[in-house]
């Protein structure tokens, strides 16, 4: 019987008007992985740019998820070809993409993810991505379930965004308020009008043109808030701040209980 390639629902969804709401893993377990798959969010995101994950705990962390119908998307650590092709090659099929200040960076990202001639992804015929051979033409139909999420976190990027979702082969828009409110001027607060009111317009454009657009927060409230304003896909938080705020929480109401003043 034929192996099939996996249909990557994540970009299945972007076409429908509803919101895919994610959360953001930077712990690199695959145990915190398979939680929060059967948690049942519609997409994590892997985060291979900021925390401990390499290609090897990833490729745990894309597996712990497979038991589940949530999607993982991994976050590369820098718009590199080679970091795109370990991530595609170890099953990932939705990169996020940072680093991407204009339409030429954005060629190269995509350029990365896909086979010759149309890319120049570097070609494993034994890679789990095909099914560790498996798949026998993998090479010629992988293409087509790839998505790539091209990141905007910085001034220069809002000014290309024109020219960056043109570009063939971008398959939606996220948004790193952190970073951009960092490189606008706003240290730690993406809170701040001015980076609000630029993701705003951002998210309008982007809707206009037809394309996905998505925002990365830390909590529902703002979630809720980029749902209301037409992002086709938000996090809602991310595992590390969950463990740590929460656990801070639980500690703090049992030493008043444990040693009231």
């Amino acid at each position: 019987m034929p192996v099939e390639i996996p249909r990557n629902m994540f970009k299945a969804r972007l076409r429908s008007s509803a919101c895919q709401v994610g959360f953001w893993s930077t712990l690199g377990s695959p145990v915190v992985s398979e939680l929060l798959g059967l948690a049942g969010f519609d997409w994590i995101a892997f985060d291979t740019e900021h925390g401990p994950a390499d290609p090897y705990t990833t490729l745990l962390q894309l597996q712990a998820l497979a038991g589940t119908a949530t999607s993982g998307c991994v976050r590369i650590a820098s718009n590199d070809p080679v970091l795109a092709m370990k991530a595609l090659d170890i099953g990932a099929q939705t990169l996020i993409v940072p680093q991407v200040d204009s339409a030429a960076d954005a060629r190269r990202a995509i350029a990365s993810t896909l086979f010759p001639p149309a890319g120049t992804r570097g070609v494993s015929t034994t890679a789990r991505a095909g099914r560790y051979g498996a798949i026998a033409d993998y090479p010629h139909r992988a293409d087509a379930e790839i998505c790539v999420v091209i990141m905007i976190e910085s001034a220069a990027a809002l000014r290309a965004l024109p020219e960056i979702i043109d570009v063939e082969g971008v398959d939606a828009i996220l948004f790193g308020p952190q970073d951009l409110a960092a490189d606008m001027g706003f240290l730690a607060r993406p809170g701040t009008p001015d980076v609000v009111t630029a993701i705003e317009q951002a998210v309008a454009f982007i809707l206009a043109r037809g394309k996905s657009p998505g925002v990365a927060v830390g909590n529902e409230a703002d979630a809720q808030r980029w749902i209301e304003r037409g992002a086709r896909f938000v996090t809602c938080g991310a595992d590390v701040a969950l463990l740590g705020r929460g656990t801070e929480a639980v500690a703090q109401r049992m030493a008043r209980v444990a040693r009231p003043v």
